[in-house]
């Protein structure tokens, strides 16, 4: 029940004071415009703007209604056939700790959010409908949207850069497509800036044709459709969860740490830069997957002093992982990845763990390490086996790369010598001893094909590595070195141990 006064759009305008729990515009033609007296709860149809109290209002629009449901509602049969598409509401509402709550009918509504007693509005909203999309208008102050359940929204800013609002979704699925109302950004891009919180649901965002920067606030989990701009988004401290819509995306995202986050590409080849915050040396604990066979590219952003950098694939992916700092790894997943390190300084460490993976070392003076922790991590057959590319070989020192594996020595390593010149097949390098402890066998293939990290097919210009880890006589896995000579590979590219 609400206390209220109403003017009707007639072409003389009429006042009238009511108590009532719902209302319906008098006028068929003109504006009908609520003032609230008290707070209240009120269901309103045909009415254009609503004036609210200082207090918690709640407001519910009805939009189109039949004639029964009209008798149930206001008690007379006089049905609604068209819902009000252009709606305002002035929260008034002078405490930052009072809510209002809106909810929409199951119509396209615009709705126009002001707050003439203070700066911002804080609305719990609720679109009517999830195939509808509502439009919400906000202040040039700071606001608060809170979807109170499943809704689809466009909401569009009209604060500056300097003000951010704040979107939270509901439990629910929302789709939210974020907008400043600038039609055309194709010249010179506007920035928008939200907060922006899921809540629970499988959510989609769409973000403006301009510039985008977003801040999570808690851990979210969504779908992202970038607009067009060189977006950016600052994970929350916990574990984000961020999935590409269609189409290729360039953004940037910052971690602020306390949990691994997790991006999914789109199918198409993207470009995302990670940064771990305005610290450069916070690490960076990434979990990625693409969708699609474009190599996507993952920029480790975060210059000056050295970061750790961690980036794990989820599914079999294709990506280019470029560093310029710190020691980074980089982890496949248990299917067949392809993996290109760029980094141009620090080090890296490069695993694919299951499946037959594509791994490319950095062509820069710096170390690479590839790394297995299982025998199983590359098999003994053609379509089983890694494939690196760009393998740095030679004695020790500090520009050659590393074959570990990690835990799996037995006894003592020994690399079997053999001579270029006619180790061309298995059968003219010297057998495995089979004497109980860990070899290695490398022999010049001259005719393997394989696959480069473009998928382009090639032919082996280096050799096949054999390892016989448990020294059983027989090879336990075997790696394709492309491009490495059987006389630079020695004793100082294996470890052992982490």
């Amino acid at each position: 029940m609400a206390k209220f006064k109403f003017t009707d759009g007639a072409a003389t305008p009429v006042t009238y004071y009511m108590d009532s729990a719902s209302f319906a515009g008098l006028s068929a033609t003109g504006a009908t415009a609520i003032t609230l007296l008290g707070t209240g709860s009120i269901s309103i149809a045909g009415v254009n703007s609503v004036t609210g109290t200082s207090n918690a209002d709640t407001i519910k629009l009805l939009g189109v209604l039949t004639a029964a449901q009209a008798t149930a509602t206001f008690g007379e049969a006089t049905a609604i056939s068209a819902a009000v598409s252009a709606f305002a509401f002035d929260t008034k509402t002078t405490s930052s700790s009072l809510i209002d709550k809106l909810t929409g009918a199951a119509a396209t509504e615009t709705i126009t959010l002001t707050n003439s007693a203070a700066s911002g509005v804080k609305v719990s909203y609720s679109s009517g409908s999830i195939t509808l999309a509502d439009t919400l208008i906000g202040t040039v102050s700071i606001d608060t949207i809170t979807l109170s359940a499943a809704s689809k929204i466009t909401y569009q800013s009209a604060s500056s850069v300097a003000a951010t609002d704040i979107i939270a979704g509901s439990t629910g699925n929302d789709n939210i497509t974020l907008t400043d109302g600038v039609a055309d950004e194709t010249t010179t891009p506007v920035n928008a800036v939200w907060t922006l919180k899921s809540g629970g649901g499988n959510d989609t965002v769409t973000g403006d044709n301009g510039i985008d920067v977003i801040t999570l606030n808690g851990a979210s989990a969504f779908t992202y459709n970038t607009g067009g701009g060189a977006d950016s988004i600052t994970g929350s401290s916990g574990g984000d969860s961020i999935k590409l819509g269609t189409g290729a995306t360039t953004f940037s995202y910052t971690l602020t740490g306390g949990g691994t986050d997790t991006i999914t590409g789109s199918t198409a080849a993207d470009t995302i830069t990670i940064g771990g915050g305005t610290s450069t040396t916070t690490a960076v604990n990434l979990a990625y997957s693409s969708t699609g066979t474009a190599t996507d590219t993952i920029e480790l952003a975060n210059t000056g002093s050295a970061a750790t950098d961690t980036v794990t694939l989820v599914t079999a992916s294709k990506v280019n992982i470029t560093s310029v700092n710190g020691a980074d790894t980089y982890n496949g997943s248990a299917s067949a990845d392809t993996i290109t390190s760029t980094a141009t300084a620090g080090s890296t460490i490069i695993s694919g763990k299951g499946g037959a993976d594509i791994l490319t070392g950095t062509a820069a003076a710096i170390v690479d390490t590839f790394a297995y922790g299982l025998k199983t991590e590359s098999g003994t057959t053609s379509t089983t086996r890694d494939t690196i590319i760009n393998f740095n070989a030679g004695a020790a020192g500090t520009t050659v790369d590393i074959l570990k594996f990690a835990g799996m020595l037995k006894g003592t390593f020994s690399l079997i010598a053999g001579d270029r010149a006619t180790s061309t097949t298995a059968t003219n390098v010297a057998n495995f001893t089979a004497g109980g402890n860990s070899e290695a066998r490398f022999y010049d293939t001259g005719s393997y094909a394989y696959k480069d990290a473009a998928g382009v097919s090639k032919t082996d210009t280096g050799g096949l590595l054999e390892v016989d880890a448990d020294g059983n006589g027989s090879a336990d896995m075997t790696i394709l070195l492309v491009g490495v000579a059987q006389s630079t590979l020695a004793a100082g590219d294996f470890a052992w141990s982490w």
